[in-house]
């Protein structure tokens, strides 16, 4: 079998951040799972004015 990439592997969402991805040729299956990064600038802020002395 000889396919072009677009294709070979096909992809498949199966949760919010989560897809798998299939190869037509092998029949190999990868899950992969998006990290996102959740911290937001607001925290940054608020920790460095609590961290700041009252006067």
């Amino acid at each position: 079998m000889d396919l072009s990439d677009k294709e070979r592997y096909s992809i498949s969402k199966v949760g919010e951040d989560t897809f798998v991805l299939t190869d037509a040729d092998t029949l190999q299956t990868w899950q992969i799972e998006i990290l996102r990064n959740t911290y937001k600038e607001e925290n940054n802020e608020t920790t460095a004015t609590t961290s700041s002395p009252q006067k």
